[in-house]
């Protein structure tokens, strides 16, 4: 349905942990934890769902993938996509326990692209291919699903291909929902409705960011101090919306913001150009890898920036730009897509 950045950090938009105590000990004390999913090729063949801890893979299902991770006190949730008996189902684990997602009975296919937990609840964000082949945007809490997109017909019909692109658009294109954060009560989801317009849902209630004929996405929201961040692309280039004004973000080539989160005044956004993973901070760029790289998600901890993503089909992570490769059994198809970083106790 969508371009490749369904695989990489649709999610929370990554969240933000600030400020944390400690006692001085005899020695250095524990570092932080921290927690990366994506998916990767077994030495079977199958691709699997797994997210690693410190470096550690748990294996969640076979024929599937993590998309988002989310850890809040000593539970992990991570949502993604099954692949299993001939069926596409959107799902969340919590401490490697799955829960299949229920969608609308007009509904065929379901897919799940963020995650987010807020005291009890789960939110998670995803959409359902119906049985007319209409691509719908929708988000559950706690198994409950909520369209934000329309089910039944009329549907608009696709529009002629855009400026940039060569490839026709299909009905499946229609609408999806990318990322979900919570605040105040508010439920926030970033995503694309009408065929590739960015935009955002507040309570379900529908904003664009940009009426353009170029493909544009919004794949990441991040809610700080009163104000809303949404990271995307315009055409063939990265930017983000401060509550609807758009800023592009510094580029030579092709590139796309997959990622967003603020520390203190400061936007860090996370993505890429033509095979080259990079953040911004305050649209200044630091490159991470080049050469059939990419860069998922972000997530600030303290002075140190953390990011995940890959490069030929290795899952990684890089601390403050020193790279860490996740261990995978075979080599093959594979991918970070979503970080979570939790302070030591």
């Amino acid at each position: 349905m969508m371009n490749n950045f369904f695989y990489r950090c649709l999610a929370v938009g990554t969240f933000l942990l600030v400020g944390y105590s400690c006692k001085k000990t005899s020695g250095p004390g524990p570092g932080p934890d921290v927690y990366v999913a994506g998916y990767y090729t077994a030495s079977d063949g199958n691709v699997e769902a797994a997210y690693w801890k410190n470096g550690t893979a748990v294996v969640l299902a076979k024929s599937a993938i993590a998309s988002s991770i989310f850890v809040s006190g000593n539970d992990v949730y991570v949502a993604g996509t099954e692949y299993a008996n001939g069926t596409t189902t959107a799902m969340y684990w919590k401490n490697g326990i799955g829960t299949s997602l229920v969608t609308a009975a007009t509904a065929v296919k379901s897919f799940a692209s963020g995650i987010f937990v807020d005291g009890q609840d789960v939110y998670v964000a995803g959409y359902a291919l119906l049985n007319s082949g209409v691509g719908s945007a929708m988000y559950w809490k706690d198994g409950l699903a909520f369209n934000l997109t329309p089910l039944t017909p009329p549907f608009a019909a696709p529009p002629l291909p855009p400026l940039n692109t060569i490839i026709p658009y299909q009905l499946a294109d229609y609408a999806s929902a990318n990322s979900i954060f919570v605040s105040g009560g508010d439920v926030y989801v970033a995503g694309i409705e009408n065929y590739y317009r960015p935009a955002f849902w507040k309570n379900g209630m529908l904003k664009e960011l940009i009426d353009t004929s170029l493909i544009a996405t919004a794949n990441s929201i991040y809610a700080s101090g009163g104000d809303l961040y949404v990271a995307g692309s315009l055409g063939d280039h990265a930017v983000y919306w401060k509550n609807g004004k758009i800023s592009f973000l510094p580029d030579e080539l092709p590139a796309e913001s997959y990622g967003i989160s603020i520390f203190g005044n400061s936007v860090y956004a996370v993505g890429g150009e033509d095979g080259i993973s990079q953040y911004w901070k305050d649209g200044v760029v630091t490159t991470l890898e080049s050469g059939d790289a990419w860069a998922s998600c972000i997530f600030i901890l303290g002075s140190d920036i953390y990011v995940c993503g890959g490069s030929y089909a290795k899952p990684k992570y890089w601390k403050n730009g020193a790279v860490n490769n996740l261990p995978v059994e075979a080599y093959g198809n594979a991918s970070a897509n979503s970080i979570f970083v939790v302070s030591p106790k």
